[in-house]
């Protein structure tokens, strides 16, 4: 989930897209973009035309005079629909500022930006919002207040798709124990990311992202700022040699360190075996994944605090 991305695009709207209908701000905005599409699609004519024009009166290889003719008709025939639609508001954007309701689409969201490539310099992407194995036409706010992940109810213009306003839908529980196993539950959702239905993919980032935000704010939980070890009579009394050794847990990590100096620490589901001592200044060392380091640690009330440059973790002593 993109931290940018707003709860609301347009809330002083939203009432009103809620009950099926445009603001006036809204509708003045569209309106706007109604009468430049009608611009440009008379300049289309006009364009058509004077190809069209070139076509029929101008000469060229006799060979190539029914091309030439064809291709004449179909601008004469792509300038008359073009006119009608400029003069008529017959075009869809003018046909959604002319009906009463917009629609109301909910589900996992996914952004799409789509370039076109050729001619001269680089024309702004075509910008898409896809719910519901839909895309929907975005200007570049909706876009962005969009999350890269994550469940959205989306306001849409009937005709055109449009995206009107937009806002952010909480996401659903994630499955009963997905926190106990958060690795299994990322090996269940690996084929939906890779899926091309996009209901399906977008369902799985929103799931992966909400167990990835699930899991972050369970580290920080954990996480001590400026950590210190507290008065020696506030510690447990044993050398930390004898008391580290059992089995410590907390915030999707586990720790057992065994009496013969071995360490097991599971994080997030990934198991490393290694070694841990303490040295002469009591420091702790763990040797896990083929490096070896040195951190304080102490033990107060059954807490595990291990700490580095002042950020601290703290893991609580298992029962048994």
């Amino acid at each position: 989930m993109s931290d940018q991305a707003k709860a609301t695009l347009d809330e002083a709207s939203l009432a009103e897209n809620r009950a099926g209908r445009l603001s006036d701000a809204q509708r003045r905005r569209f309106a706007s973009f109604a009468r430049n599409d009608g611009k440009n699609e008379l300049a289309l004519t006009l364009v058509l035309g004077m190809v069209a024009g070139v076509m029929f009166v101008g000469r060229g290889p006799a060979g190539e005079a029914n091309q030439r003719l064809l291709i004449g008709a179909a601008c004469v025939i792509g300038a008359i629909v073009f006119l009608v639609r400029g003069l008529t508001g017959a075009d869809s954007l003018s046909r959604d500022l002319g009906d009463t309701h917009i629609d109301r689409v909910e589900g996992a969201v996914e952004r799409e930006e789509v370039h076109v490539s050729g001619g001269r310099g680089h024309a702004a992407p075509t910008l898409y919002l896809a719910v519901g194995g839909r895309r929907y036409h975005a200007f570049r706010d909706a876009y962005d207040a969009a999350p890269e992940a994550g469940h959205v109810a989306l306001y849409v213009l009937r005709h055109s798709g449009r995206v009107v306003n937009l806002e952010r839908l909480p996401d659903p529980a994630l499955p009963a124990g997905a926190l106990d196993q958060p690795v299994d539950l990322i090996h269940t959702l690996a084929p939906s990311l890779r899926s091309h239905d996009q209901v399906a993919r977008s369902e799985a980032r929103a799931e992966f992202e909400q167990l990835a935000g699930a899991e972050k704010a369970r580290i920080e939980a954990n996480m001590v700022r400026g950590a210190t070890a507290p008065p020696p009579d506030q510690r447990d009394p044993r050398p930390l040699s004898a008391s580290l050794p059992g089995t410590w847990a907390g915030a999707g990590a586990k720790a057992v360190f065994g009496t013969d100096g071995s360490a097991v620490m599971t994080w997030f589901g990934r198991e490393m075996a290694g070694r841990w001592s303490v040295d002469a200044h009591g420091r702790l060392h763990l040797g896990l994944a083929g490096r070896d380091q040195a951190v304080d640690a102490w033990i107060a009330d059954d807490t595990l605090t291990v700490t580095m440059d002042g950020t601290g973790f703290s893991l609580q002593r298992a029962p048994g």
